[in-house]
């Protein structure tokens, strides 16, 4: 895209065909022509090749528009968490010098992808902000985490963050989060806390690295006409049926929904220091500093 943020999309197969429509993937852009890739458990390489790709002009075309992302994750309720740390460690050092920003996508989600351009470069522009640290995500606002109850000190204010269906990583943000996946960090959380949810599993871990988060307004299922957050929505998340995509598609791509204008004064930020008040940060310091081992950290240390 010229001189502006270069993004790249990304999402995960953890089981297929039978269980995934594969296909529907490549709608979760919204834009032709971008850079999509897809992290593919290794064990299911004669699949992707053998029993997918191949098949019919459909499928074909499907194999086309997307570069595999190959990681090896043993199946289990957990394998998206696997898929989603190892996955984005692997972008980040093979094609981690060719892109500024990296949105972690479920394939259930529609992006409008120009619009996510326009955050994407009014924070660099202001902040410099792909080699900052820092998130946009786009998932209604901030919650409690999942897990975090009464025992802990106020509750509501720090230990609170946005949810991960879309999350997007500055490549300073992977950085610093390169060395916790390499020792499973993402795995790990969302083991410890029952987390099946890889967008709960990244709220969790984005907390505890403290990375400021930019909300970014989104749609719920579909776009309802004439609802003004709709309208100034980066997209819809949670489509939950196959014409989801093409009705959203429709909805935005007439030129009648246009967005309205992003300016820096009109940003929602959710900035966070939960983290830094609990033992494991007193003890062990910031994750990102970690080596070698991932200190688990769960709700018994939270005060």
């Amino acid at each position: 895209r010229g001189s502006g943020p270069k993004i790249a999309f990304v999402t995960y197969v953890a089981y297929f065909p039978d269980e995934y429509d594969f296909g529907h993937i490549t709608s979760a852009r919204g834009s032709a022509g971008l850079p999509y890739f897809v992290v593919i458990d290794g064990y299911r390489r004669d699949i992707y090749y053998d029993e997918y790709c191949g098949q019919n002009e459909q499928t074909n075309d499907v194999c086309k528009k997307i570069v595999p992302v190959w990681t090896e994750c043993p199946s289990s309720e957990y394998v998206r968490g696997c898929l989603a740390q190892h996955g984005l460690r692997n972008m980040l050092m093979e094609y981690g010098s060719e892109f500024d920003w990296f949105v972690f996508v479920h394939d259930d989600t529609y992006l409008r992808t120009d619009y996510l351009h326009t955050y994407a470069g009014l924070l660099d522009h202001h902040f410099g902000a792909s080699s900052q640290p820092m998130v946009m995500t786009a998932t209604g606002g901030a919650r409690v985490l999942e897990g975090v109850d009464s025992s802990c000190d106020n509750t509501e204010d720090d230990y609170r963050y946005p949810h991960g269906d879309v999350v997007v990583y500055s490549r300073g943000a992977l950085n610093q989060l390169k060395r916790g996946f390499a020792m499973d960090s993402l795995l790990n959380q969302m083991v410890e806390w029952k987390l099946v949810s890889v967008g709960r599993g990244f709220q969790v871990l984005n907390w505890m690295y403290s990375f400021p988060c930019l909300l970014l307004p989104a749609a719920i299922q579909y776009p309802i006409e004439g609802k003004k957050e709709d309208e100034d929505s980066i997209g819809v998340v949670q489509i939950n049926n196959p014409l989801g995509m093409k009705e959203s598609h429709q909805h935005y791509a007439g030129g009648s929904t246009l967005p309205k204008k992003v300016s820096r004064q009109g940003l929602v930020w959710h900035n966070v220091t939960g983290f830094k008040k609990t033992k494991t940060y007193a003890t062990l310091g910031r994750p990102s500093k970690w080596k070698e081992t991932w200190h688990v950290w769960n709700t018994s240390e939270c005060n």
